[in-house]
């Protein structure tokens, strides 16, 4: 996959098979590619070979809404509007009650931070969030995620710009409310993600060719048996043909 004007691959030989009820995390160091796999699975870049598939067909015979409707994605620089936080988080759920958003908010750890706010919900977060903290504003985006209640969550980095109590508190919760759900987390610190299938990203970190699932037992196995056959024991592989697929599961409202 390749940036417009760019003259090199962002990345290559990634395969990946985001089952239904399944996570994976997409681990790697900085520029590793993490980022513009998830802008290929929300149909923002097209992938220049290999096949890109969502419910068993190729995206490209569907319109890029088609696939992106179907998707709850946290971005780790979270875009808010000049109004309240009520309104900002209304765009996902339009007709959640108050106490839905205040649930939201508490799972994304903002639940002590609402609760001393004077206008609460009411409370004003400024031009592009200028109001907030950059921690704030990314468990701000993590909260409107959880809120659309779409078949498949897609975190890039969430625990961006987090303290590290926080960011390890707030990646404990994250592991908890996507529990059973169909889930890719993005991060540069795996060990946040403890269970989780992992697929990381990386030349620096080559050690052979494999197809990994989203099956714990079956990705480890195959990640591990290629890292052995190419002498490495560092857990990593490097995949082939891009590709993703949720057989099961349709895409549901937002």
């Amino acid at each position: 996959m390749r940036w417009p004007g760019a003259v090199t691959d962002a990345v290559r030989g990634v395969d990946l098979d985001l089952r239904p009820g399944t996570r994976l995390a997409l681990t790697g160091p900085s520029g590793s590619g993490k980022s513009t796999v998830v802008a290929a699975l929300l149909r923002t870049l097209e992938p220049g070979a290999g096949v890109l598939r969502a419910d068993g067909r190729d995206v490209r015979e569907r319109a890029g809404d088609g696939v992106r409707d179907g998707i709850a994605w946290c971005g780790a620089r979270t875009h808010l509007f000049d109004s309240t936080l009520r309104a900002n988080l209304a765009l996902a759920a339009p007709g959640a009650s108050d106490a839905q958003l205040v649930a939201a908010l508490e799972r994304s750890r903002l639940g002590a931070w609402l609760a001393g706010l004077p206008d609460g919900l009411d409370t004003p977060v400024g031009e592009h969030g200028g109001a907030v903290s950059g921690g704030e504003r990314q468990r701000l985006g993590i909260a409107r995620a959880l809120l659309a209640g779409r078949n498949v969550l897609v975190l890039d980095e969430p625990t961006a710009h987090l303290d590290p109590a926080t960011a390890d508190a707030l990646a404990g919760e994250l592991l908890a409310v996507t529990e059973g759900r169909t889930a890719l987390i993005v991060t540069h610190r795996p060990e946040q993600t403890p269970g989780l299938t992992r697929i990381r990203l990386g030349d620096r970190y080559p050690c052979g060719t494999t197809r990994t699932s989203a099956t714990p037992r079956t990705a480890a196995a195959t990640t591990a048996a290629a890292c052995r056959s190419a002498g490495s024991t560092n857990g990593s592989a490097s995949v082939t043909t891009p590709s993703w697929t949720d057989t099961d599961q349709r895409p549901g409202p937002a």
